[in-house]
């Protein structure tokens, strides 16, 4: 139960920095956010391994062990899944450029049944009755959170990205069920904030070199209330959504993702005071019966 747990608790977090997100897009760039966000990310990820050894004790279920990561096999696997992951995030803010914020999401929803396909054939993980019914009733809840009507003439190269966002998605998990056990969740958490960071540096240090062409951001408001608000949530996020994933089989994990909309949606709900509809209501409880049919 307590895996389960992990990982709802996890997509609250990323559910809330999902609409923190939105209004930091219209004014800095995708990747400096996410530089900025990682520099907190990092530190906090530093400061909390390094609290956990200094008190010797087991507030959390390991330990930090920085020179472990090194000399670990299975960290070129894990390197290569964390950087599949980026790119896929790339690909997704690419697609809502094109196509609808809310078709990008269903699209990305995707994810989760390739990921529970993956752990079929690779890990052997079986896809019970209650499993594929609960998957069923889940993406119709998600189907029925958003507003359909509005997609007119969808731009087919945005569908690609976001399709090919949820395949490189669901590899990396893959990726990341198979080296976390190895790395521990500490450790690969502190690894892919640290490979965010550099390869957004990066990034940000071409982007300077080269002519200046791209049209400058347009500072209206001091974001790092939110930025900071955003590293928070991406700790906790990341930490527990490791943390679950690597005592739960991929294909129930990939159930509970798709509890992620839903949470974006309450979240954006109390942000601006929004009532849900009631095709809304009956899509959150058929998301919540899917979950918990799925994982009984």
């Amino acid at each position: 139960m307590l895996p389960y747990l992990f990982v709802l608790f996890s997509m609250i977090a990323f559910g809330l920095s999902n609409v923190c997100w939105k209004p930091l897009l219209s004014f800095r760039s995708s990747t400096e956010l996410l530089f900025q966000r990682s520099i907190y990310t990092v530190l906090l990820f530093l400061t909390l391994g390094i609290v956990t050894r200094v008190i010797n004790m087991y507030i959390l279920p390991e330990t930090f062990d920085i020179p472990s990561i090194l000399v670990n096999p299975n960290t070129p696997t894990a390197i290569t899944s964390i950087l599949l992951s980026l790119i896929g995030l790339y690909l997704f803010v690419s697609s809502t450029k094109l196509i609808p914020t809310s078709m990008a999401g269903i699209l990305i929803c995707t994810s989760s049944l390739m990921s529970a396909w993956l752990g079929w054939w690779f890990n052997q993980e079986a896809i019970t009755v209650h499993l594929a019914v609960g998957f069923l009733m889940t993406a119709i809840g998600v189907m029925l959170l958003e507003n359909i009507n509005q997609w007119k003439k969808p731009s087919m190269k945005g569908i690609r990205l976001a399709l090919g966002a949820a395949a490189l998605w669901a590899i990396a998990n893959l990726g990341f069920k198979t080296t976390i056990p190895s790395l521990g969740t500490l450790n690969f958490s502190l690894l892919q904030e640290c490979i965010v960071l550099s390869v957004t540096t990066s990034i940000i240090f071409i982007q300077k070199k080269m002519p200046d062409t791209l049209q400058k951001p347009i500072y209206r408001f001091k974001p790092e209330g939110l930025i900071l608000l955003i590293s928070g949530c991406t700790v906790v996020g990341v930490f527990f959504n490791n943390l679950g994933l690597k005592q739960l089989p991929i294909s129930q994990y990939a159930l509970m993702v798709l509890a992620q909309p839903l949470t974006t949606l309450l979240a954006a709900s109390m942000w601006l005071k929004e009532r849900l509809s009631k095709k809304q209501w009956i899509g959150t409880c058929l998301i919540l019966a899917g979950i918990y049919w799925g994982t009984s």
